[in-house]
Order: structure tokens, then sequence, then C-alpha cells
């Protein structure tokens, strides 16, 4: 049985969710912001679990990812789908020198004789 104290806190509860939202044709309670959740508490938090975001700090990019609830996503921060062509050709170039960087001598080499025997190839064909 529920007891008036309990009756009193779900009808404030109840309140600020249809303060915080809008009641759809359906009858369910939609949220003004695809990234919040209601709380027991009945009020509102940031949830961008999961989101992955581009950030650029000191002229190099780095990639992010937000794990936990409550976490806002940072000020600069840049979604994959929102990053613009030159940002994109950034981090492009950025991942390839990155790649480069990483490959032992001998695997420099090889690469570079066969982007090499690759270039003479196409202009033996013009």
């Amino acid at each position: 049985m529920i007891e008036d104290e309990e009756t009193e806190e779900i009808k404030e509860k109840l309140a600020a969710i249809f303060e915080k939202g809008e009641k759809t044709s359906d009858g369910k309670i939609e949220i003004n912001s695809a990234h919040e959740v209601l709380r027991d508490e009945g009020d509102a938090i940031i949830d961008y679990r999961g989101a992955e975001y581009w950030l650029k700090s000191d002229g190099i990019w780095g990639k992010g990812k937000i794990l936990n609830i409550g976490v806002p996503v940072p000020a600069d921060a840049v979604f994959p789908d929102a990053l613009t062509k030159e940002q994109q050709d950034e981090i492009n170039v950025q991942q390839e020198a990155d790649r480069i960087k990483g490959l032992t001598p001998e695997k420099r080499v090889s690469e570079s004789e066969s982007a090499l025997n690759a270039a003479k190839a196409e202009a033996s064909i013009v």
C-alpha cells in the first residue's frame, strides 16, 4: 500500500517529468533533448554514452569516446558526421603519417618501392 508521503513524492516526480518533456498523442513523455534521460529523482541528466568525437589540440587531432552517463561533450569536439572536408583531410593526412612512423625500416623501403613501381606503371600507360 502506498503511503501519503510516497504519493506526494510520486506526484512531484511526475510533475517534474511533464515540465521537462512533452506528452505525445500516445501518452508518452518526450524529453526535449535526444541526449537527456530522466533520473528517478525526476531531473534530467545528459547521456552521451558511446558518442565518438574528434578534438584538435595543439594542431593534432585525437579521437575520443564518452563512456559514462553525465559526461558532457568537450567544448571544441566535432562529431564524425559534422567534420568538414578540410577536417577530414587533415585527419587522414595525420593518420597516414602516424601509420608510416610505425613502419619498420624494411617495410618503409618496401612500400616506397611499391609506390615507385606503381607510378612507373601508370606513367607507361599514359
